[in-house]
């Protein structure tokens, strides 16, 4: 008997979850006085954060953002520090990039 509790307790959680969604999942729009469904395409898109590191030459210019592109992922990276070295400038860039599609972890 404890067992089909469980399983009930267990079935009635998902369907809660499914007949009660949290976060920002809204209904898709119905044309009034029907019960007509509207398919939506839905992108899931994963996001890293990714810190890059380039050495410019002094008769370089340093950019603020640069293109990142890499294993699936792209996005444009925001300069966040310079440190001057001997002959040139180690520059760090920073940024969120994104993945539509399968993409590594």
């Amino acid at each position: 008997m404890k067992t089909v509790k469980m399983s009930m307790v267990t079935i009635m959680a998902v369907l809660a979850m499914v007949v009660f969604p949290q976060g920002d999942m809204q209904a898709a729009p119905q044309q009034a006085g029907t019960n007509a469904q509207v398919d939506r395409d839905v992108t899931i898109q994963n996001s890293r954060v990714v810190t890059v590191q380039r050495f410019y030459s002094s008769n370089q210019s340093i950019p603020n953002t640069i293109r990142y592109n890499q294993g699936g992922y792209s996005g444009t990276l925001q300069r966040v520090s310079t440190n001057s070295e001997f002959g040139g400038h180690t520059v760090t860039y920073r940024g969120t990039v994104y993945c539509s599609g399968t993409c590594p972890i």
